[in-house]
């Protein structure tokens, strides 16, 4: 038996601070991402995505509004140039909890997220050993670009990009 997450996506002032918090915890919880800067992230994103079954919150996504020294610094990591004129926005802090992973669920979360893009071209990173995570970016029009580059302990990570529609 197939279930589809119940999505609800929008600006941050759109959810709780209770909804936000949790939001912030799962972003922890994926152990992906330090703690620096996480809540001015959310708070300053485009766009946070929940997606719940039976009104529990199993998935996460964000559209992000990147700073410009996490661009210079991913950019020259992958030989790429992530200008805000070039990539406005970041997809990220996608995360599913364990019971949901495997589902597909990953798919209707970054469609959501990127649905606010307005047809801006983004960019995102996954670690390059994440099959799942590159087959849902594949899926939603992102392209591998640079070159992979290390990122906490021995992660290799890889850039991808969405161009403008």
């Amino acid at each position: 038996m197939s279930f589809a997450l119940d999505i609800a996506a929008g600006a941050p002032n759109g959810f709780s601070q209770d909804e936000r918090t949790l939001f912030g915890a799962l972003v922890q919880q994926a152990g992906e991402v330090g703690g620096n800067g996480l809540a001015t992230n959310i708070r300053d994103a485009k766009a946070l995505v929940f997606g719940r079954l039976a009104g529990k919150v199993l998935g996460i996504a964000a559209l992000k509004c990147p700073q410009a020294s996490y661009r210079k610094r991913i950019g020259g990591k992958a030989g790429v140039d992530l200008g805000p004129a070039r990539y406005p926005l970041e997809l990220g802090y996608v995360f599913l909890l364990p019971e949901a992973q495997g589902k597909k669920f990953s798919h209707g979360l970054v469609a959501a997220a990127l649905a606010h893009a307005e047809g801006a071209a983004v960019f995102a990173t996954a670690r390059a050993d994440n099959a799942a995570m590159l087959a849902a970016l594949a899926k939603a029009g992102f392209k591998q670009a640079g070159h992979d580059y290390r990122g906490r302990g021995t992660r290799m990570i890889r850039l991808l990009v969405k161009p403008q529609d």
